[in-house]
């Protein structure tokens, strides 16, 4: 008898980072005007994620992701007879009219691409 798992293996979009700029306590104090201890602050600038990309999926974790999913299976005794991308797409569009002297007038434009959503892997096992 032949067992068939299927797994899905979703994929991220790369994380957009900014250097962020914050005030942070350096472990020293020093006395207030009133007279009581007050921490050392300094300016610290670090490299934060504010938001994930509109376009670009993170390949690196798609193939780690991918490479454990298949590793699990194989230790519990799957082989992986296929692998398939599943696409999705993005489009944004827009347009403007501009009302000028000689009349009205306008632009637009448009855009659309594709990306991988997800991968499904599907192995088989023979049991007895």
């Amino acid at each position: 008898m032949i067992k068939t798992k299927t797994i899905h293996v979703k994929s991220s979009f790369l994380p957009v980072t900014e250097n962020v700029t914050r005030k942070e306590a350096t472990g020293e104090t020093k006395k207030s005007f009133f007279g009581g201890d007050k921490p050392v602050m300094k300016n610290v600038t670090k490299s934060e994620i504010v938001d994930e990309s509109f376009n670009e999926i993170d390949s690196m974790k798609l193939a780690d992701d991918v490479a454990d999913a298949i590793e699990n299976l194989a230790v519990d005794g799957y082989r992986v007879v296929s692998t398939t991308p599943i696409s999705s797409g993005r489009y944004h569009h827009d347009h403007e009219l501009i009302n000028g002297t000689n009349g009205t007038g306008g632009f637009g434009f448009g855009l659309g691409f594709s990306y991988t959503t997800a991968i499904i892997i599907i192995a088989t096992k023979e049991t007895i």
